[in-house]
């Protein structure tokens, strides 16, 4: 899993999450690659949480996809492939375990942003569910914490480190927890195009990966 925060408006989305790649018993730090994908030529950006496999499939398969035009295109498609690369992964490692991609995009002809979520969480198969509007969503939620929508980076900043300590406490009581690392990269999506930005470096990001790096 991995820390993701969406601010989604009638014509623009901004979407941030950490880089921390985790295996095995899921504490243990394996890699840093970004969770949010810019997907330039359909001007689109897709995010994942959960096996990182099935959405690196899916990812694959649109950018060398060209008969795909706009996000509606790749809606159509998308939970038939979803589950077969999740098919794939399983075959190849014995369990997918659970994945959650968001897409989001503007339909050709449109300036109105619309939303795309497909999970296999809680059951799910993949179903396509739309969403058009103003909404912030931020995964893991607070658990033991109220948190007011943050408007300004620092305060989105803030969070992130609220949710990265709630997070260590329930791994420290032997719960299931996300672990949070790394960078905070953040993409912001407009009709005009697709600018992306680091907001910030955790301060353990060099002893992390001390296996690795």
């Amino acid at each position: 899993m991995s820390l993701l925060m969406v601010f989604q408006w009638e014509d623009w989305v901004e979407l941030a999450a950490d880089t921390l790649v985790v295996r095995g018993d899921e504490d243990t730090p394996a890699m840093y690659y970004p969770k949010v994908y810019p997907i330039p030529h359909l001007n689109m950006v897709m995010a994942a949480t959960g096996t990182a496999e099935v959405a690196a499939a899916l990812l694959a398969f649109i950018v060398n996809n060209s008969d795909l035009r706009d996000i509606g295109d790749v809606d159509n498609i998308a939970p038939e492939k979803l589950r077969d690369f999740r098919a794939q992964v399983t075959e190849e490692y014995g369990d997918a375990e659970t994945s959650t991609i968001y897409l989001y995009g503007f339909p050709i002809g449109s300036d109105h942003l619309v939303s795309y979520t497909y999970t296999s969480m809680r059951g799910g198969d993949f179903e396509s569910e739309r969403f058009h509007g103003n909404r912030f969503m931020v995964k893991p939620g607070p658990q033991t914490f109220t948190a007011d929508i943050p408007y300004e980076i620092e305060e989105r900043i803030a969070l992130a480190y609220c949710l990265r300590e709630e997070q260590q406490r329930f791994r420290e009581q032997g719960e299931k927890a996300v672990a949070i690392g790394g960078e905070l990269l953040a993409f912001r999506l407009e009709r005009s195009g697709i600018s992306s930005s680091i907001w910030h470096r955790f301060p353990d990001y060099d002893e992390s990966l001390p296996s690795y790096l």
